[in-house]
């Protein structure tokens, strides 16, 4: 019984990060509506979906990696049925060197999207902050956190959408 409880919990915490995920896209498209078209952005959304998640559900006591892409596949679907979920494995084979698919650069974007995902899941959890880099990165937008100081990191931005400053107001 304790083990179903537990999988409510997590797949009620999955659709908020849902949620969450689904408004960074929905701001994104509002500007730029040729989402995911560069291999970079397929990899950078990837890394992110992968790390918020796993670091949002490790958060509240779930380590079971299966359930956790389960829960991100299940989610992703909802989102957008088959698509999110393609653009999140077409994004780890783009990034893995061994693989066929592997795109130069788009490693990096796979790494930068990993940290970005972390930093908002830390933000949120501590400042309930709302999460925000996913979308900054998919408007070609510097990434907001501790992670992404200017002197402490590497500013990383193949993404070619220009920067529109009224949304910055938004932000």
């Amino acid at each position: 019984m304790f083990g179903f409880r537990g999988n409510r919990k997590y797949r009620k915490s999955a659709s908020k990060i849902g949620v969450l995920i689904h408004r960074q896209i929905l701001d994104a498209l509002v500007s730029h509506e040729q989402l995911f078209k560069a291999p970079e952005e397929v990899a950078f959304t990837s890394g992110y979906l992968k790390s918020f998640f796993w670091s949002v559900l490790n958060r509240q006591g779930c380590n079971n990696m299966t359930l956790q892409h389960e829960l991100l596949r299940d989610t992703c679907n909802k989102i957008s049925p088959e698509k999110l979920w393609g653009i999140s494995e077409r994004g780890i084979a783009l990034a893995d060197p061994l693989a066929a698919s592997y795109k130069a650069g788009c490693s990096n974007a796979y790494e930068l999207g990993v940290t970005a995902g972390l930093n908002d899941s830390e933000e949120a959890a501590i400042y309930k902050a709302t999460p925000i880099n996913l979308t900054r990165y998919l408007l070609g937008k510097a990434l907001h956190g501790p992670a992404f100081i200017k002197d402490d990191a590497v500013q990383f931005t193949t993404n070619p959408v220009p920067a529109d400053e009224n949304l910055d107001s938004k932000s």
